[in-house]
């Protein structure tokens, strides 16, 4: 199978360069920027406007040191109506038609817009289901079809936590298996999906906001080439993905595959494969980065991705492709469209703590939600 990286779709490829880098500037209240440290020390953070919200990083924060980028301009209006706005905030928290949380404003401001998603999350917590549009934003991430078996875990309602989003997607333990660490460890998901390069491919595309490509055909239902009986998943990945048509695509996404390694075709786990020991180690580089991880296995993968800032870049990435999709932003402007939003969405993740909330949240004070 041969993947063809393109740059052609920007609202899906991963941009990571220059300007582009975490910013230590977001926007909160009344546009008033506050210097936020990002570093391997942990995130200070005095804003009460954030605080309140609920959304300050953890001081448990360790994301590397992102040099900043040049805060976008203010959005001091004037605004999109008020019911205009709930109903575009709606569009990604669900298929149902939604009731506002609150009684409408006579006009929006960049703080209510925020409230929105605050009240809806709070309900959801006294509720007790799962956080607003996770549902939705789980099948989306695994590339899931609406038919696709449930998962052993409740991964709506760990996403109500204010835990970084690539944490709790990615540093998990399931509870039927210590040794399945992760939602790419889910049996169901790892079954859907038995090819390396496909498993890599939705790592890469969900994860890390990387956009591969495939060729022409459905990927999802091929298995991994075999030499014969003897030969190991890697081997005959491997001996395929070193065609020279091949080769570079693979690179962005055949280590995350084989980090799954100890799960076979089935999603069981296994210690051998082929007549040789099960091989779940490699080197990663993240893409538009010079950021290298070399790992043991998935979970040793994901203890160093979920600080690296350019996989916390690539996760908003893709999240604001998933919220252009849903919002029916037509194919020929989505490019545009992410391109010109995602360095103000980038900081605002970043900036508000990272977690499943701060994506939301980022996306209700977005242009693309508040402009006329």
């Amino acid at each position: 199978m041969a993947f063809r990286f393109s740059l052609r779709s920007a609202a899906l490829v991963l941009l990571l360069s220059g300007p582009t880098a975490c910013s230590d500037r977001y926007e909160v209240g009344q546009m008033d920027r506050r210097e936020q440290v990002v570093s391997g020390g942990g995130s200070a953070n005095t804003d009460p406007n954030q605080q309140a919200a609920g959304q300050a990083g953890s001081d448990s924060d360790a994301l590397e040191t992102c040099e900043p980028g040049k805060p976008p301009p203010a959005l001091t209006g004037p605004f999109a109506a008020p019911d205009v706005v709930w109903k575009r905030i709606a569009q990604i928290l669900s298929d149902a038609e939604l009731v506002p949380p609150s009684q409408l404003p006579d006009v929006t401001t960049y703080e209510w817009a925020g409230d929105i998603v605050n009240e809806a999350f709070a309900r959801a917590i006294d509720d007790d289901v799962p956080a607003p549009g996770a549902e939705l934003f789980v099948r989306r991430f695994l590339r899931f079809p609406e038919s696709a078996p449930e998962l052993s875990l409740d991964w709506p309602r760990k996403l109500l936590s204010n835990m970084p989003a690539l944490d709790v997607l990615l540093l998990t333990e399931l509870p039927s298996d210590a040794r399945r660490v992760g939602i790419f460890t889910e049996r169901v998901w790892l079954k859907q999906f038995p090819q390396i390069a496909t498993r890599g491919y939705v790592f890469a595309s969900s994860a890390l906001g990387v956009f591969v490509p495939p060729e022409t055909g459905d990927i999802t239902m091929r298995d991994n080439p075999r030499l014969d009986p003897l030969t190991s998943r890697r081997q005959a990945e491997l001996e395929h993905s070193t065609n020279d048509a091949c080769a570079a695509c693979h690179r962005l996404i055949d280590p995350l595959g084989f980090s799954l390694e100890h799960f076979d075709g089935l999603g069981n786990y296994q210690e051998t494969d082929g007549s040789k020991p099960v091989d779940s180690s490699g080197t990663y580089t993240v893409p538009g980065t010079t950021h290298e991880i070399v790992f043991d296995d998935n979970v040793n993968l994901s203890q160093q991705l979920v600080y690296v800032c350019g996989a916390n870049l690539g996760m908003a990435s893709s999240y604001l492709t998933m919220a252009l999709e849903r919002s029916h932003v037509p194919s020929e402007e989505l490019a545009a469209t992410h391109d010109a939003n995602l360095t103000r969405f980038q900081q605002a993740f970043v900036g508000n703590g990272r977690s499943y909330r701060a994506l939301v949240t980022a996306w209700a004070q977005s242009p693309i939600v508040l402009s006329p």
